[in-house]
């Protein structure tokens, strides 16, 4: 498919060819992008190959859009460059005039195998078989948290469903006191029903406590799997997740 995708390009590019040629020699445009276009990117935009935030903005619209947007990117991370790309000559004017935040802005590359520097494709077959090993780790976890999550669920209704039935055997036990404290003051029943009721009554009151104290653990339990920020191994994926364009940088 994208191999289609490749020879339509470049079959319409060959077709526009006398259009383009005309606007770059009559009003000099795409020439002095012609480079970035090609996906060859100044080394000095990220010379050490940092983590980075890319914003891909089309044109206009897209990059006052993006400019709602960098101030609290730059307040939650604060360490990362920013870079944004524009398709359009005015986007890229606009960008580069009224845009804060932002560390560079270039020109999109085309999506063209071809169209990426020679000397970095196999680092950049590297980021993608790294990013594919990523993504597959993503799923693996992804389906770990959410058996985790299903789990405390239904321990969490069965605790809840303990809970109900242990008290409604307290108001049973409750309702069953009462009338043998009627019963004896009748003559009906005796001391021993009577305590009988009692104890029955205590340990429904102890069942029903133990109860609810492992139903509120196990909500307790499934708050937490349903917030637990990831941590550890987990958070160690964000960084196996090459960026492609850092790859380019390098």
């Amino acid at each position: 498919m994208y191999a289609a995708y490749t020879v339509f390009i470049v079959a319409l590019v060959v077709v526009m060819s006398p259009v383009l040629l005309y606007q770059a020699l009559r009003y000099r445009k795409y020439i002095t992008n012609f480079k970035q276009r090609m996906g060859y990117l100044p080394v000095s935009f990220n010379l050490d190959g940092d983590s980075s935030i890319w914003i891909h903005a089309v044109s206009v619209g897209e990059v006052l859009t993006a400019r709602a947007l960098l101030p609290e990117l730059r307040e939650r991370y604060p360490r990362l460059k920013i870079f944004l790309s524009t398709t359009t000559l005015t986007g890229q004017q606009i960008a580069a005039k009224q845009l804060q935040y932002v560390d560079q802005v270039f020109y999109f590359p085309f999506d063209l195998g071809f169209s990426l520097p020679m000397f970095n494709r196999a680092e950049i077959r590297s980021a993608q078989a790294e990013r594919d090993v990523a993504g597959e780790r993503l799923l693996a976890l992804q389906a770990q948290i959410y058996g985790e999550v299903a789990a405390a669920e239904r321990a969490e209704d069965g605790a809840r469903a303990s809970a109900q039935a242990a008290a409604k055997n307290l108001g049973d036990a409750h309702e069953r006191r009462r009338q043998a404290e009627v019963g004896q003051r009748l003559g009906v029943l005796g001391s021993e029903e009577l305590a009988a009721a009692q104890a029955l009554e205590l340990r429904g009151e102890i069942d029903a406590l133990q109860a609810r104290t492992q139903w509120q653990a196990a909500r307790d339990a499934l708050e937490d799997a349903l917030h637990a920020p990831l941590s550890g191994p987990e958070l160690d994926l964000a960084h196996t997740l090459p960026s492609l364009a850092e790859k380019e940088e390098r």
